[in-house]
């Protein structure tokens, strides 16, 4: 596995947006700090600090990142899912 940092264009949220979108339930934070080596591991408040930056950067858009019961994932808004 690529190590965290190895590249400008790897961040943290890239990660974590990759694995959320790759899922298909939804994940907490244990679960996403599992996908990392214990050498490259972010602490659970740099994982919940990027899972922040994520879900603002998804405020305009026709998706989301919402905290259910039993994790995180990225789904459809409401508000755009008739269609």
């Amino acid at each position: 596995m690529a190590r965290l940092g190895d590249s400008s264009r790897t961040s943290l949220k890239s990660i974590l947006e990759a694995v959320l979108m790759a899922a298909d339930e939804p994940l907490n934070l244990p679960d996403l700090a599992s996908v990392f080596t214990d050498e490259e591991r972010p602490s659970n408040a740099d994982i919940g600090n990027a899972l922040k930056e994520l879900g603002d950067d998804y405020a305009e858009r026709g998706v989301e990142l919402k905290e259910v019961a039993n994790g995180f994932r990225i789904q459809v808004r409401e508000d755009v899912n008739p269609w």
